[in-house]
């Protein structure tokens, strides 16, 4: 399937938030960059669970479904995208497991699964195990009604549908050509604390059925004061580092591939494939390579397992004048961000151009007059900021999905208001990526995080277009008393290719090749590939 449509992910949940809120920060740190939303539904009369993150919406409702059938198409129902993800709230996803499912299922049967996954028990990691493993699936809501959605049964649902869809399309429905560093499915079996519902049977083999067993293991867990009612805010996070342990289980390649796109656009996003830190292209495309044998990159996603309400939130601010085509790739590179708790802040002062988009945590600003200068654009837009931490955000650049994440532990580690890493990548055209320094006197701007409150003391970025940059982190280090931060890092960790070779004119650099595409209307955005 090519270009990032939108999906929803199906949660059904009762009676369970501390697993629920490990199968919702699986979601919040997917790279998948295209639109997407979390769709929990939750049937416990007792209980009201709230979750403050834009991707995540839960229904509560005080009505049992009579089986999770009938509850798996409600759900189905209240899902506002035609491409639909299984996401059962016991199991853990891997940071890959929609960006991967995308670009592996086949157009024409609408439907992706692969039946190999990671059994999960007491904390102990087994496999692979090959079964069913519905809450790995996913499949188009047109392929879905076909099959005649789920039957309106307990334990079995499951099976009947895939059934169905086997019918439909008997050749292949299954992948099981994944490597186990490809794998994105933990089942979790024993040590949840909670209830398995097929471990109660069918229910055409007993009187009393399986929604009435979980019932009734929920409300002996609400008596022993273990399970809460009420209103439950819930806070997304992992309680152990899953993707540590699913490594400490694999053997991981030592060679790593960063990867640009450049001449005609592929269809296809170029794949970040966390297991093996490799942004590979889907050919035919021209490509820049540059390969780096280095010891693997540790995925940020298992370095920040936290809760997006525990970090404190960046935001990224980025002028643009006149490339709207880039800032849509640049809005998909920051989607793909693995650090939750962020915003984009888009400032376009191009009269007469609107652009246009409605994307989860980005909010897009058009002015009809233009600024004087461009460090008084970027004071305009720092003040629109809500997060603690301001990090630049250039429209022309590519940034890797951890760039916030690693800027964020770094700062944590090096307890610093102030970050900068010391080397990044370049695109000058030819067949490899250059090596560049973060120097104060050439090109660094783009790769800064900083705390927001510095800009308020140091008076903000001059009113002048070339060097606004150096002039205000010059002020920022003499308020600080500190030098400039380079901090070293590896070639595989490095956050950012800047893009010297541009269909753009520059504002400090040659490079560029054309003047901006000023024309007027309204430009929807669509988040594509770089």
């Amino acid at each position: 399937m090519t270009g990032f449509p939108p999906i929803s992910a199906m949660c059904l949940t009762y009676g369970r938030p501390h697993l629920l809120e490990e199968a919702i920060h699986s979601f919040l740190i997917q790279d998948y960059p295209g639109p997407k939303e979390l769709v929990v539904l939750n049937d416990f009369a007792d209980q009201t669970l709230v979750c403050d993150h834009a991707e995540v919406r839960i229904i509560n409702t005080s009505m049992r479904f009579p089986s999770v059938g009938e509850k798996r198409n409600a759900c189905a129902t209240l899902a506002k995208h035609d491409l639909l993800f299984v996401w059962d709230d016991d199991d853990i996803y891997l940071p890959w497991r929609i960006s991967l499912s995308i670009q592996r299922m086949k157009a024409d049967q609408g439907y992706y699964k692969s039946p190999k996954a990671w059994i999960l028990s007491d904390g102990q990691l087994d496999g692979p195990s090959i079964n069913l493993y519905h809450g790995a699936s996913c499949f188009t809501r047109e392929l879905f009604e076909q099959a005649g959605c789920y039957p309106h049964i307990g334990s079995g649902q499951d099976w009947g549908l895939e059934d169905r869809i086997r019918q439909l399309i008997p050749i292949d429905k299954d992948d099981d050509t994944l490597t186990p560093q490809e794998l994105y499915y933990l089942y979790r079996w024993q040590g949840t604390g909670s209830y398995h519902l097929s471990a109660f049977g069918r229910d055409d083999e007993q009187a009393i059925t399986g929604n009435q067993k979980v019932a009734e293991f929920v409300e002996g867990q609400v008596r022993e004061g273990k399970v809460h009612t009420g209103m439950v805010r819930l806070q997304p996070a992992w309680k152990s580092d899953y993707l540590a342990l699913v490594r400490s289980t694999v053997p991981q390649p030592a060679t790593h591939r960063i990867v640009e796109v450049v001449g005609t656009r592929p269809q296809e996003l170029a794949e970040l494939e966390a297991s093996a830190s490799v942004v590979r292209v889907v050919e035919p495309n021209p490509v820049i390579e540059t390969v780096v044998s280095q010891p693997q990159r540790q995925n940020s996603a298992a370095k920040h397992v936290a809760t997006s309400g525990g970090l404190p939130l960046v935001s990224c601010v980025m002028p643009t004048y006149g490339r709207p085509d880039y800032v849509a790739e640049s809005i998909a590179m920051f989607l793909a961000q693995d650090y939750p708790a962020k915003e984009l802040i888009i400032l376009n002062d191009c009269p007469g151009q609107k652009l246009l988009g409605d994307f989860p945590d980005v909010r897009i600003f058009n002015s009809e007059a233009r600024w004087p200068t461009l460090g008084e654009k970027r004071n305009a837009a720092i003040e629109l900021a809500r997060g603690q931490y301001i990090a630049v955000w250039d429209d022309d650049d590519i940034y890797f999905p951890w760039r916030l994440s690693h800027s964020m532990r770094r700062i944590h580690e090096l307890n610093t208001p102030l970050y900068c890493p010391a080397d990044y990548w370049a695109y000058w055209g030819s067949e490899d990526l250059h090596e560049n320094q973060a120097q104060l006197n050439w090109i660094y701007h783009p790769l800064v995080v900083f705390e927001k409150s510095l800009c308020q003391e140091v008076g903000g970025y001059p009113a002048q277009t070339l060097s606004e940059d150096t002039v205000f982190f010059r002020k920022v280090l003499a308020h600080l008393g500190i030098e400039w931060p380079r901090d070293p890092i590896s070639r595989h960790d490095r956050v950012m290719i800047m893009r010297a070779k541009s269909k753009y004119a520059h504002t400090s650099i040659s490079g560029g090749t054309g003047g901006p595409d000023i024309r007027p209307g309204e430009i929807e955005m669509i988040p594509g590939p770089i």
